[in-house]
């Protein structure tokens, strides 16, 4: 995945690729290791995260696009992240709109 500013120009990539899977009747459990980099291929930050099928829908926890790594980058403040489950429907399609993921990151008490 690539990401862009507002000019089009590459400000930084993930990659992600599946470490293992298992399958209980309809459901499916996979580990994703991701791995981010900055715009000049720097290594930024890597971690692992399980990501569900259920009942036809694909879902990931949000907290895990921010991991420890990340939130040491904020040194000595005091910081909080929250996140929803991400849905990403079974069969999805070229321009379907899906429902949007939630992260708050505070800092202070």
């Amino acid at each position: 995945m690539t990401s862009y500013d507002d000019n089009d120009k590459v400000v930084g990539k993930a990659k992600h690729k599946v470490v293992s899977k298992a399958s209980t009747g309809d459901n499916m459990e996979c580990e994703i290791h991701i791995e981010c980099f900055d715009n000049k291929d720097k290594l930024l930050s890597s971690n692992d995260h399980k990501a569900y099928c259920k009942d036809g829908k694909f879902e990931f926890d949000m907290k895990k696009m921010m991991d420890n790594e990340e939130l040491s980058k904020y040194g000595g403040m005091d910081v909080t992240a929250n996140a929803d489950f991400i849905e990403i429907p079974g069969n999805p399609f070229v321009d379907e709109s899906l429902e949007d993921g939630r992260m708050t990151v505070k800092n202070g008490p």
